[in-house]
């Protein structure tokens, strides 16, 4: 089972007034990082992971 957001979901969520992507990784599942990122650059967006200590 894989719960983080995709970067397809991430790209329908981004909006005008988007500053910032939070990348989480939640339960050991690796978030699609670099998709991620390609997308907060294509829409001109902060993006910041959060890695687990």
């Amino acid at each position: 089972m894989h719960l983080n957001i995709s970067a397809a979901q991430v790209e329908t969520a981004v909006t005008p007034v988007t500053k910032a992507i939070l990348i989480t990784h939640l339960f050991g599942g690796i978030a699609e990082t670099e998709a991620i990122i390609a997308v907060a650059r294509r829409q001109d967006t902060v993006k910041q992971e959060k890695l687990p200590p």
